[in-house]
């Protein structure tokens, strides 16, 4: 068995090279030098004919079409007391090519579409070989038409990523790190919001600059889950689909609750604060009225709202996009507010004695009845 020294030096990728070598110290006159990289990188690195290459590349897309990864090996000698800069001032000899698959846990393409349907966003960037990424994302269930640009090919024409290049393409290829935070803050810059998943320590800069870093739990790095804001102890992507349906029940209730405080209350608060603007309106509610009204409405309202719409609608169907006090939340408490004054204003124009308890009961009902319709409307 060959005997080490010490690791000498390493190669780190760089965005010229997407390959990464190690140079040993070797006991004897022997191969130290030993690359791993991507297929085309390794072929660059060893110098192989362009013939041969595009055979090369040929071999290597079918493979990469059936969603195998892959990955090329090279080696090189070099026993000089000064190391080389570059991986290019080797003299690598190719060792060959590997592919393999990863195969798509189950449940992932379900989860997938449900995201898809409830209109999230999925953007998939990765390292890999872009016809990989592709049939990957395919088998994953990604809507089409499917869109691919290359990290590294950006990378190599010196143009720094924009807007343009996120608006609608779902698939960046051989991505470098770097490029990985760009993409989260232009996403961001147009608008949305950044959920980034990833397990790494290439992936800490992105995820701590996203709104939501997630990070896996047992496969991943410290620092990947020291720089997410949520860490997925069991490594499932479909538990991201029962978390956000959970997320998005609470914002509905949420704002049904709002809508129920505002909607309810401006007409009671009118009715107390109208008399003291204008004197010559009669008093409406007393605090017993106010009491009262509020031992009908808050018990019914509040179970009526705060429940589940349908037991056979998800998280999915009830949320909405919208803000926390839209613009019809004050329109129906302006409707509320008018129609809770008519009883009182038709009382002192046409000189109706209507007992002060049935205005009160009336006004209950009536925000009563206001508060199903807000509920139907939801």
């Amino acid at each position: 068995m060959m005997q080490w020294k010490k690791l000498k030096q390493i190669y780190p990728i760089t965005g010229s090279c997407f390959a990464m070598a190690h140079l040993y110290t070797p006991l004897k006159s022997s191969y130290n030098v030993f690359c791993k990289g991507a297929p085309e990188a390794i072929m660059a690195l060893c110098k192989i004919d362009p013939v041969l290459q595009t055979t090369l590349l040929a071999t290597l897309n079918l493979l990469a079409t059936d969603g195998q990864r892959l990955l090329g090996f090279a080696r090189a000698m070099h026993h000089e007391q000064l190391t080389p800069e570059h991986l290019s001032d080797f003299n690598f000899e190719l060792v060959g090519f590997i592919g393999f698959e990863d195969p798509i846990r189950p449940g992932v393409a379900a989860a997938v579409q449900q995201l898809q349907k409830a209109g999230i966003r999925l953007v998939m960037m990765t390292g890999d070989y872009a016809q990989t990424a592709q049939s990957i994302a395919i088998q994953a269930g990604f809507q089409e038409p499917i869109k691919i640009k290359n990290g590294q090919e950006i990378e190599n024409s010196a143009k720094a990523l924009t807007c343009n290049d996120v608006i609608d393409t779902n698939i960046f290829a051989r991505i470098l790190p770097k490029q990985k935070l760009a993409l989260v803050r232009l996403l961001q810059q147009d608008g949305a919001v950044v959920a980034m998943i990833g397990d790494g320590i290439n992936d800490a800069p992105a995820l701590q600059a996203a709104d939501v870093g997630i990070a896996m739990g047992k496969k991943g790095a410290d620092v990947a889950r020291e720089a997410a804001s949520l860490v997925l102890l069991k490594d499932q992507f479909t538990t991201l689909v029962a978390a956000i349906e959970m997320g998005r029940h609470l914002v509905n209730k949420i704002q049904n609750a709002l809508l129920y405080i505002i909607a309810i209350h401006i007409p009671i608060i009118g009715l107390c604060v109208l008399p003291a603007m204008f004197t010559s309106m009669p008093i409406f509610l007393m605090p017993f009225h106010i009491a009262f009204i509020e031992l009908i409405i808050d018990p019914v309202c509040t179970l009526l709202i705060l429940h589940t719409l349908s037991q056979t609608k998800t998280g999915w169907e009830v949320f909405k996009k919208s803000g926390w006090i839209t613009k019809s939340i004050l329109i129906f408490s302006l409707i509320a507010l008018l129609m809770v004054l008519s009883l009182p204003i038709l009382r002192k124009a046409f000189g109706f004695e209507i007992p002060s308890m049935l205005s009160a009961i009336t006004a209950a009902c009536t925000l009563l009845l206001i508060g199903l319709v807000l509920k139907w409307l939801r």
